[in-house]
């Protein structure tokens, strides 16, 4: 017998397979295979073997789970899944869902806490001054701090972990911070107040009586006539035409608000030099615009005729002749720069210079060999020009091919190219460091000096290498050969002189921590004498620049051996001292001595102002005022007046006595300590309406005239005037807050102006109009405290200093000075001024006449002078420390100031002058325009109310 799964052989009492397991059912279809049926017989046994086939194909698993336990269960579940399949379907999508929406809010949002650090104070403000401020941020994660980003609609922001720095120092209004981690933010808004909200800038009242029968411009009109006729009290020329208003209301009857009344293009006061009406556009008749008539006009002054032939305002044509400028005192030349000028269009000019046999005697020129030359500023070059010599008039003559600025020379003499090299030698030495610097340079803590062992670090971050190398980029297409050295004890070349521009720079990159010298020290007569030995014999002119931060610490006396050399090499040695190193007596004298200049400043932030002092001086005198690399100016006039030395370190301020600034005090105390004119010592003195204290300057810091930029204030709580800044600190974020509409000062900052015995605290409204008050604070307020310096309290205050009190005692001295000083006024008539307010008819000065004449005699005295005038929408003054002429117009110039407003910062002073009057010019440093200026005339006069 056979299974019928598998086919394996089975004994006959086998009811199972032994080999798969298969029930095999026993019967008679077997018998049936060996006998022989019809094809119907057949067929059925097929069928028949199907079934019983079918039937034996249940295994022994199958039987098992016919009586399985669980099988029931399963059907049940089966049964369940089948009648609620939607329900279950839809319950698995809200839970897929929600698995989602969890992984993605993970990854966008975060599971991690987010919020301010309520321990940082500065948080709970709503209000901040504008200043630093510190807040911090709790999170839960501490793995993924640095993934939190930091953001503001002001101020900058910078954060070391869950810590932010904000610094809205220069931030006003409304300002918001947001800290954000993935899709999660906090946001943090202030109002920014201005601790002091006072003005900004401190002018002084200048206040004219309109309807008086005063002529303060001196034209010949009263104010009652300026004011009907529309002119300008203070200008005599109201429009600057050239003619003064009286001239023109009275007798040419044109408009004196109009520089062209008939408006043909031609000014009123060219039309009348040129014999033109200057009432009609076209005063001959014949269809020709005056302003478009080809004309010929004759300038002349002292030594000079100018024969000029052009269109438009050629009568306007100037020319002025400066003295001691670089740009004239060469070798083969007469000491005189003519700088052409004219408003017009030029088509042809013949120029005629005299000279005498004194000139050629005291330069030793050939009278034969003399020429006129063009110097062109851009190259630095002078460029003959074809000249005609008259020994027996003693004139040269040359047709001009534009206007710019000319010298007078012998040929066989002049360098048209000259060759100049530059040293620039600088102190590396350990002072210049901080103690963290010298370990991390050398490894070892620093043990030298004496006592206390601290570095002054006074040039840590290199700034003496930076500047050195722009000072090089401006040389650039000069023609200098540059050259650099390092010194301490020792000295060493860094690159020769006439290296390639980009190396000199690259080895300055690399000084600051790195030294090429061997010894520690300051050895400055070495490195001087050194230094002088790398120049080439042929050099035109070589300098030296030699920066130190200290004395010499060598035991040699190296100055008289220096100057020997460094006269006999024909080379002028130029010093930077700064810190301990500005107190050199020895640099001053060498400097002064070869022909150079001694440049310094109480510490490093004066650096940038002695350089652009050394280009000036290095480049001729020539100014780049913008700093764009182009010649603005030539400087014509230097009072050698610093502002990073001889300025104040603190700014203007009011008082009780003085609540608009004490601005003209402050220059004036200026002016005559820097002279070292001013008494140490004064009585009280009365002046109309004012009354100042006595000051007594002995036993102070100031008895010996020691730089006035070093003094710092000792009296901490004037940092509610002066800013606390002047003291070394942060503004405090919460000084000022908001109680309804009234703005206060936080109390515990009241209570130390109270218990300081100096001030005056008040409420009152604002003197700002709502939208001012937005404008300027982001906010508005009904009534505001606040407070002022009184300087009546300060008299008996124990908080003050008594160098404090006496300075200042001596600024208001200053101050009510100018209700009786006389001054000159640039929009009047000069000799008008002479002769009316000065009784006399002429004062020796050089030059041209009237504000240039007395600002440029007073610079070339070594003078500061003050001036004042409506800078920037008020009156205000300042002190004129330069004068430089532009390059092209010799009727422009720019006045180098120290404002007191602007501690340690040199501002420029625009000012346009004709052939009267002289009047400022808005700039990008002053606002103001067509405003006169006051100075006095002399050192006396300023010195007459001191008697």
């Amino acid at each position: 017998m056979f299974c019928t799964n598998c086919g394996h052989q089975m004994n006959e009492n086998e009811d199972f397979c032994p080999e798969c397991g298969t029930r095999v059912v026993k019967n008679n279809l077997d018998n049936m295979s060996n006998t022989t049926v019809g094809k119907d017989n057949i067929n059925l046994k097929t069928n028949i073997t199907s079934n019983v086939q079918n039937n034996q194909q249940q295994t022994l698993s199958e039987q098992l789970a016919k009586n399985n336990p669980i099988k029931p269960f399963i059907n049940n579940i089966k049964n369940i899944i089948k009648k609620y399949k939607k329900q279950l379907l839809f319950g698995m999508g809200i839970l897929l869902s929600a698995l989602i929406i969890l992984v993605l809010f993970n990854h966008f949002v975060g599971m991690e806490k987010l919020s301010w650090n309520k321990d940082y104070n500065d948080v709970k403000l709503k209000y901040v001054s504008p200043t630093k401020i510190k807040l911090g941020v709790n999170f839960s994660n501490k793995e993924k701090v640095d993934q939190i980003k930091f953001s503001s609609t002001c101020g900058e922001i910078n954060n070391i972990g869950l810590e932010v720095i904000w610094d809205l120092t220069d931030a006003k209004g409304k300002c918001e911070i947001t800290a954000s981690y993935k899709r999660k933010k906090i946001k943090k808004e202030y109002t920014i107040i201005q601790s002091n909200i006072g003005k900004e800038e401190l002018y002084l009242d200048d206040k004219i009586d309109e309807n008086s029968d005063e002529d303060l411009d001196l034209d010949g009109l009263t104010n009652k006539q300026e004011k009907e006729y529309g002119t300008k009290p203070l200008i005599a020329d109201s429009d600057l035409d050239g003619l003064d208003d009286y001239y023109e209301i009275f007798t040419s009857k044109t408009d004196p608000n109009k520089k062209d009344t008939d408006q043909d293009g031609l000014s009123d006061y060219d039309e009348i030099k040129l014999e033109l009406d200057p009432l009609k556009a076209d005063s001959k008749g014949d269809g020709i615009k005056d302003g478009e008539r080809s004309l010929t006009y004759t300038y002349s002054i002292e030594g000079l005729e100018l024969q000029i032939t052009g269109k438009g305002n050629i009568a306007s044509t100037t020319v002025q002749v400066n003295s001691n400028t670089k740009v004239s005192n060469k070798l083969g030349m007469i000491d005189k720069l003519f700088t052409f000028y004219t408003d017009g269009t030029m088509d042809d000019a013949i120029v005629t210079i005299s000279y005498t046999d004194e000139e050629l005697q005291k330069n030793n020129l050939n009278e034969e060999s003399l020429s006129i030359y063009y110097y062109n500023e851009k190259k630095n070059k002078y460029e003959k020009i074809d000249t005609k010599v008259n020994k027996e008039k003693k004139t040269l003559t040359a047709t001009l091919a534009h206007f710019s600025n000319y010298v007078v020379g012998d040929s066989s003499l002049v360098k048209e190219d000259s060759t100049t090299q530059v040293l620039f030698i600088l102190d590396n030495s350990w002072s210049m460091y901080t103690n963290e610097q010298y370990k991390e340079i050398t490894g070892e803590e620093y043990a030298g000096g004496s006592g206390n062992y601290v570095l002054e670090g006074s040039d840590s971050e290199g700034l003496r290498f930076r500047l050195t190398s722009e000072l090089v980029t401006s040389f650039s297409g000069k023609g200098y050969q540059i050259g650099l050295s390092e010194f301490r004890k020792d000295y060493t070349t860094s690159v020769k002189i006439g290296t390639e521009y980009n190396k000199i720079k690259t080895n300055l990159s690399g000084m600051l921590g790195n030294f090429i010298t061997l010894s520690a020290g300051t050895y400055i007569g070495n490195a001087l004498k050194n230094g002088i030995s790398e120049f080439s014999e042929d050099a035109d002119h070589k300098y030296i620049i030699i920066l130190t931060d200290g004395e010499d610490t060598s035991s040699s006396n190296f100055e008289s051996s220096v100057i020997e050399k460094a006269t006999k090499n024909d080379v002028k040695i130029c010093s930077v001292g700064f810190s301990s190193g500005s107190k050199s007596t020895k640099l001053s004298n060498i400097s002064n001595a070869t022909g150079c200049k001694y440049y310094s400043s109480g510490d490093v932030s004066g650096l940038k102002e002695l350089f652009d002092n050394l280009e000036v001086e290095l480049s001729d005198d020539l100014v780049d005022l913008d700093e764009d690399g182009k010649t603005d100016g030539i400087l014509v006039a230097d009072s050698g007046f610093l502002v990073n030395r001889d300025g104040f370190s603190f700014s203007n301020y009011g008082s009780n006595l003085s609540s608009g600034g004490h601005c003209y005090g402050m220059a004036t105390i200026a002016q005559l300590y820097y002279s070292k004119h001013l008494p140490l010592n004064l009585s009280s003195k009365n002046v109309k309406n004012d009354t100042s204290y006595a000051y007594n300057l002995n036993n102070t810091y100031f008895k010996n005239y020691s730089n006035l930029y070093d003094y710092k204030l000792k009296t901490n709580p004037l940092k509610y005037t002066f800013g606390f800044r002047t003291f070394d600190e942060e503004i405090p974020s919460d000084f000022r807050d908001v109680n309804d509409t009234t703005l206060i000062i936080n109390e515990k900052y009241k209570k130390e102006m109270n218990d300081s015995g100096l001030y005056d605290i008040t409420k009152e409204k604002p003197y700002l109009n709502r939208d001012q008050q937005l404008e300027k604070w982001g906010a508005t307020y009904k009534m505001m405290e606040s407070y002022l310096l009184n300087e009546d309290k300060m008299q008996t205050s124990k908080s003050i200093y008594n160098d404090d009190k006496q300075i200042m005692n001596a600024i208001y001295a200053g101050f009510i000075r100018q209700n009786v000083t006389t001054h000159y006024s640039s929009g009047s008539d000069f000799v008008l001024w002479l002769r009316n307010v000065i009784g006399t008819d002429s004062i020796e000065y050089k030059g041209a006449q009237g504000f240039i004449n007395i600002l440029k005699t007073r610079l070339e005295n070594k003078e500061a002078p003050v001036i004042s005038s409506d800078f920037n929408g008020g009156l205000h003054a300042v002190n004129a420390i330069s004068l430089v002429q532009d390059i092209d117009n010799p009727n422009y110039y720019y006045i180098g100031v120290y404002d007191n407003n602007y501690p340690g910062e040199k501002k420029y002073v625009d000012i346009e002058c004709n052939i009267k009057t002289c009047v400022t010019k808005a700039n990008s440093y002053y606002k103001g325009s067509d405003e006169p200026i006051r100075i006095t005339p002399s050192l006396e006069y300023d010195l007459e109310y001191f008697k």
